[in-house]
């Protein structure tokens, strides 16, 4: 069933006279609801407009992005950061860059963000990670490494642990789509790659969009200051639209609120993990992480019937099978959460 709103679903979804508890979407601290957030974005753009129309290597500049890149930098635990108008021009900008000086090699199930030529498929992660391990013990360009940090479609933790089997016959860059972890997973929220201890040979990179648990509409890429530099002096690079500097100047703000947000969201994960249980045979999820997954097509109708929408729709295209996804966002009180396990309970019972 298609839904055609007129309003920005938070807690709430109304549509057709109905109200309906949404779980649904990526804004997992609930950003775009946020009245703390509205007011200082209101504040940011009296100053700096709500867009930047120019190219950010001119020779006019606003200060405005090199303070965000910094800060950006120090928080993901990479030496420079850069920050783009999306999470897909981030991942189009590093692949036409990487593929121009070295040798990418892609898991399953990454993001199509991150290549613009269909990749070259394995049969499982452990072909892909093996594979990885043999092209690192051989002499060549620059191997690029990449990766999804984490399943956020079907809420698969990775196990990381093989890098330390990669050689060093060759310059090795693991590149990370954080979309689905900045904010979340990590200290403060700085992701996955920040929390691996990488081999002496490995670098790392860090692609995504800071629109999901971040809220902000842009995209960063985050690593050594070699191949941030490399893509700066890009032409698609020069040629294409930052980011709202308001936004921007919003996220440097929010930093604290973050921290509020965040606790709000965990409280919430305990809080439904308690009710119910490690052992139910409903969702699968992996800790602090507001997605949970689930292999069953009647769920949502079932949670639809209680009045809670969940996301369920087919992904990547139209032609694949719907994905069954439960979202808990900073947002949902204990009340919503009480409601959606109960739901969930019993309904389990019913298998």
């Amino acid at each position: 069933m298609m839904y055609n709103l007129s309003h920005q679903p938070g807690r709430w979804m109304f549509c057709e006279g109905s109200a309906l508890l949404y779980f649904s979407g990526t804004s997992y601290l609930g950003i775009a609801n946020d009245p703390v957030f509205h007011e200082r974005l209101a504040s940011s753009i009296s100053q700096y407009g709500s867009n930047f129309g120019s190219s950010r290597v001119g020779f006019m500049r606003l200060s405005i992005y090199e303070e965000t890149e910094e800060l950006l930098a120090r928080y993901l635990g990479q030496e420079a950061a850069l920050t783009v108008s999306s999470g897909t021009l981030a991942g189009i900008l590093a692949y036409k860059v990487f593929t121009s000086v070295g040798e990418l090699i892609f898991a399953p199930n990454a993001h199509p963000a991150l290549w613009l030529d269909i990749p070259e498929s394995f049969s499982s992660r452990n072909e892909w990670e093996e594979t990885c391990i043999l092209k690192s013990h051989l002499s060549g360009p620059p191997l690029f490494i990449y990766s999804n940090a984490i399943d956020s479609l079907q809420v698969i933790e990775y196990d990381f642990n093989w890098l330390q089997r990669l050689g060093n016959k060759r310059e090795i860059i693991l590149v990370l789509d954080e979309s689905h972890t900045l904010g979340i997973r990590g200290k403060d929220g700085s992701g996955i790659l920040s929390s691996l201890t990488l081999p002496e040979q490995v670098q790392g990179v860090v692609i995504g969009s800071l629109g999901k648990g971040l809220g902000i509409p842009a995209g960063v890429i985050a690593g050594n200051k070699y191949w941030i530099d490399k893509i700066w002096n890009s032409p698609h690079f020069g040629g294409s639209s930052p980011a709202s500097p308001a936004y921007l100047d919003t996220w440097i703000q929010m930093q604290d609120h973050y921290k509020t947000l965040r606790t709000i969201l965990f409280q919430n994960l305990h809080q439904f993990e308690n009710l119910i249980g490690t052992e139910n045979q409903v969702l699968r999820s992996v800790p602090e992480y507001p997605v949970h997954f689930s292999t069953i097509k009647t769920l949502s109708n079932h949670l639809l019937l209680h009045q809670m929408y969940v996301s369920h729709f087919p992904y990547p295209t139209s032609l694949d099978e719907p994905v069954t996804r439960i979202v808990l966002s900073a947002l949902h009180l204990p009340e919503d959460i009480e409601r959606l396990a109960s739901a969930i309970v019993r309904y389990e019972a019913t298998l």
